[in-house]
């Protein structure tokens, strides 16, 4: 596995250090997705009480959200586009 979207449930902010603990694993572990930093959440966009925009604005725009997954499957592609809905946890965006 190359690139992981974690979809698990927080009430409040999720961080690497906390997924981390939430699977059992270490930060030098031989996942290539750990290795990598690439482990992503849809969270990036959440109002005040970590409500996720993910389940109402990208229902209405597949085309950003196709957009969002292009720059996290191929980062160096020409497209530029700042993602909406994907954080990356590994930066603790």
């Amino acid at each position: 596995v190359d690139i992981l979207i974690d979809e698990t449930y927080s009430a409040g902010a999720y961080t690497f250090s906390k997924f981390l603990d939430d699977y059992g694993l270490q930060a030098d572990s031989t996942l290539k997705f750990v290795q990598n930093g690439a482990v992503w959440r849809f969270d990036r966009l959440i109002n005040a009480n970590y409500g996720l925009d993910w389940f109402t604005g990208a229902l209405v725009e597949a085309d950003v959200v196709l957009e969002d997954l292009i720059t996290v499957i191929q980062p160096g592609h020409s497209n530029v586009h700042d993602r909406t809905w994907l954080r990356q946890l590994s930066t603790d965006e």
